[in-house]
């Protein structure tokens, strides 16, 4: 009977913490302005600042003129690589970076000018950011209810009726092995980059299409 009452305790136990691992730490809707997603982030109790998601991006930047604003001090230089090539800046000394009251985690952020890409999307840009949510959470995206959900990774289950692919993240950038049916019916597989910062569904390098 104890023994009993041990493996109930036990599976319901387990049933919590599925549970609360299967919750959201926030749900925040977000943007689709073109091809970029665009998230509400606050940095050291700022107003709300528009960052691209952009999982193609090693390193959380925030746009030199918004560090300015909002009294950002820099430090030492830093360079990583993302999908875009190297991006470099300097480390700014931040205490706090939110999403919806969620104060995020084993963040750094750089500073670098984003006006290039300003003026190829046409909007105000406060900063970047991509591999180091994907590091630290397991992030979900509900197009239909234009959502963005933040889990906690420790215990998380995925329990939809989607395929799962084993992710690499590598070089600061997400990428997964796939395959990819062409219009002929012929099937390639191969390494793909997963860059929601792209302005394509799917793009081939060029030594990869002409070994395929």
């Amino acid at each position: 009977m104890k023994r009993t009452i041990g493996l109930i305790i036990i599976a319901i136990f387990a049933s919590i913490t599925l549970s609360l691992a299967q919750t959201p730490l926030t749900s925040v809707p977000f943007e689709l302005y073109g091809d970029h997603i665009f998230v509400k982030i606050k940095v050291n109790n700022s107003r709300d600042l528009d960052f691209i998601f952009d999982t193609g991006d090693g390193l959380t930047v925030l746009n030199i003129e918004t560090a300015k604003e909002i009294g950002m001090l820099s430090g030492a230089d830093a360079k990583k690589t993302s999908a875009e090539g190297e991006i470099s800046g300097k480390l700014l000394k931040h205490q706090k970076i939110e999403i919806n009251n969620q104060e995020l985690k084993d963040i750094e952020i750089y500073e670098t000018s984003l006006r290039h890409l300003e003026m190829s999307i046409g909007r105000k840009i406060d900063g970047i950011i991509g591999y180091d949510m994907l590091e630290n959470y397991v992030v979900s995206m509900n197009f239909d209810k234009m959502t963005f959900d933040l889990f906690n990774s420790k215990g998380y289950s995925y329990t939809g009726t989607g395929r799962k692919l084993a992710i690499n993240l590598t070089s600061y950038i997400p990428h997964v092995h796939a395959n990819v049916t062409l219009a002929t019916g012929e099937t390639v597989s191969g390494e793909f980059f997963i860059d929601t910062g792209a302005k394509a569904t799917v793009d081939f390098n060029t030594p990869f299409v002409k070994k395929t």
